[in-house]
């Protein structure tokens, strides 16, 4: 089994901007194990831990597929990712926050967030293979096309800290056919969940739903909801096997 550590975005410090390129100890971006890292301003809050390690101000962002040699292969051998919350370069340790444009990976089977990543944006899309993710424990903020057409994908555990999903995530997946919202109270935007092959759904706590949120779902047959759903026009429709509610 072929394990990749990657890390696409990260928090990190003593960053400064110059001619609209901001360095990081001394270097405007890097690569490690075939990953390309490039900074971008956060917050700029600094917050230096026991071990001396600074957090807060600034991002690190496009680390993307397109510089990733180690997704890019055509290979058969199976890749699972697990996405550090801590990454090394040249004796600098950097907190990986968020993960964003991996796409289109022929051999990703399976992908898990280390707890400490708040953020997934435009992500893990189109990949054929990929069977399971977990979110972990920190993500509170899944940007919008995120998570969509991956037709292996049987598995998904959401983040406890998870707040709102964007647009058009999770949709066109038709092998997965249950998700656990536990007691999740989620802002979900519009098309998401569509075309999935959910079986049930329960909702144990309030959720705003957008626009077609749960549309065209041909396995469906059961909704059980709570008090106090904020849903939107056309939230559930399209569910031709659809028996209780």
């Amino acid at each position: 089994m072929k394990k990749v550590i990657l890390a696409l975005m990260l928090m990190v410090a003593g960053a400064m901007v110059v001619n609209a390129q901001i360095t990081v100890n001394g270097v405007s971006n890097f690569t490690v194990d075939g990953i390309y890292y490039g900074f971008d301003i956060g917050n700029g809050e600094e917050d230096i831990d026991e071990n001396g390690i600074i957090h807060n101000p600034f991002f690190v962002v496009h680390a993307g597929y397109g510089d990733c040699e180690l997704l890019k292969n055509d290979s058969d051998e199976p890749i699972d990712l697990v996405v550090p919350a801590r990454v090394e370069f040249e004796g600098e340790w950097y907190d990986v926050r968020s993960v964003s444009d991996i796409e289109k990976c022929h051999s990703l089977r399976s992908v898990v967030l280390e707890d400490g990543i708040t953020e997934v944006y435009n992500c893990f899309n189109d990949c054929e293979k990929l069977e399971s993710v977990d979110l972990g424990a920190s993500v509170s903020l899944i940007r919008s096309n995120s998570f969509c057409n991956l037709p292996s994908l049987k598995s998904v555990i959401l983040s406890e800290s998870l707040e709102k999903i964007g647009a058009q995530c999770f949709c066109k997946l038709p092998a997965l056919e249950q998700i656990d919202f536990r007691d999740l109270c989620v802002e979900i935007g519009w098309c998401c969940f569509e075309d999935c092959g959910f079986k049930s759904l329960d909702f144990r706590q309030p959720l705003y739903c957008g626009t077609g949120s749960f549309r065209n779902l041909p396995e469906l047959e059961s909704i059980n909801f709570c008090d106090y759903m904020g849903l939107m026009d056309a939230v559930f429709c399209d569910l031709p096997k659809l028996k209780s509610l």
